[in-house]
């Protein structure tokens, strides 16, 4: 099955994007809000961002790092979920490149999920031991054989699904016991 995003260019989106009056910010439900922030995020996979000149450095990179206040050199996984959500107006949230606030805010907020209720426009994530980890939308979900099965869009990643990648990209994943989710909706 291909997967494609929609164009923020699509006209049933128009009236989610439009501006309320000049200078405005932008007005949308919550839903919509964040079917705009994933379709962003989308689109920069779709562009093929990866990082330039080094490690966690690049034009696009620095700007979802500086999104969260952080220079070049971050881990930018989570700057690239708050870049995404910011640049589709949406404002909950942490303003953290580190995903463990992201779940720390999601537990405090009563927005962490079950695997069994992720949808489309849900983040996932894990976070190791350490303190590090891993974070990124939900773009579709499957079942095949019983296993449940998500389709992500997500920022310093690579093909093997590493935490440390170069990449925006788009991939399936299934889900182990570390992972946890994130549901933004009304949040």
């Amino acid at each position: 099955m291909a997967f494609r995003f929609v164009s923020l260019d699509n006209p049933l989106l128009q009236p989610a994007l439009a501006p309320v009056h000049a200078g405005a910010l932008l007005f949308m439900t919550d839903k919509k809000t964040i079917e705009a922030a994933l379709l962003t995020a989308g689109k920069e996979a779709q562009l093929k961002v990866t990082e330039e000149g080094g490690n966690n450095k690049g034009k696009r990179v620095e700007t979802y790092l500086k999104s969260v206040g952080l220079g070049p050199g971050y881990p930018w996984c989570a700057a690239f979920v708050h870049w995404s959500l910011r640049t589709a107006g949406y404002t909950a949230g942490p303003t953290s490149g580190a995903t463990v606030v992201w779940r720390d805010w999601a537990k405090k907020n009563n927005r962490l999920i079950a695997l069994q209720g992720v949808k489309r426009g849900d983040l996932f994530g894990w976070t190791n031991n350490d303190g590090t980890g891993h974070i990124g939308w939900i773009a579709e979900t499957r079942k095949i054989l019983g296993v449940t099965q998500i389709r992500t869009v997500e920022g310093n990643t690579n093909k093997e699904g590493s935490r440390e990648g170069d990449s925006v990209l788009s991939k399936w994943r299934i889900p182990t016991k570390k992972y946890w989710f994130i549901n933004l909706v009304n949040a």
